[in-house]
């Protein structure tokens, strides 16, 4: 396969920007995790219960020792300090139950979306690299067909409806490296 230069690519881009091209992805779904992806993993339901939720923050409170053991000795947790004193329902009433695992779920949510990030990933998971040379192979395909159609002397317009598809295939890659190429900056 020849070399490809930059030239060339920026031409093969050049006309695809110009050929005002519908690059909307109608098949296309964007990154929405799923919740339960995040949810701990004994919750087998898709959505999990009250008692579940409670469960799991108790589960939480008796990891915790409280006050901070000062000596090695000290083995009393936050839940049974909050026990003692009566506040053990008023932190699993339901309202406030929902904002803990809300929270619970943006903090993973979060993480995940800078794991991804550091990984120099878009939302379905292709790397900057993969971009660059899926961008590099279109316009080289389009190059040699260029090249194939004038050595067969075939009439202009002949393969209008493939070019514009190939085109669009060249934006969305070109605009998936150049966004991967700004957020490295």
């Amino acid at each position: 396969m020849p070399r490809i230069s930059k030239k060339q690519i920026d031409a093969v881009v050049k006309e695809a920007l110009n050929a005002n091209i519908d690059v909307s992805r109608e098949n296309s779904k964007p990154y929405d995790p799923d919740p339960n992806s995040f949810a701990p993993k004994h919750w087998k339901k898709k959505n999990p219960t009250f008692n579940q939720k409670v469960n799991q923050i108790k589960w939480r409170l008796r990891q915790v020792s409280y006050p901070f053991p000062n000596d090695r000795n000290s083995r009393k947790t936050l839940y049974q300090h909050l026990k003692q004193r009566g506040l053990l329902r008023l932190l699993i009433s339901s309202p406030l139950v929902d904002e803990i695992v809300g929270i619970w779920f943006n903090q993973r949510y979060d993480d995940v979306q800078k794991e991804m990030s550091d990984n120099e990933k878009l939302n379905r998971g292709s790397r900057r690299s993969f971009h660059r040379r899926m961008l590099k192979e279109f316009c080289g395909h389009l190059i040699r067909i260029d090249e194939l159609l004038a050595a067969n002397n075939v009439p202009a317009g002949w393969q209008d409806d493939y070019r514009k598809q190939a085109l669009k295939v060249v934006l969305q890659e070109w605009s998936n490296y150049a966004r991967l190429s700004r957020d490295r900056l």
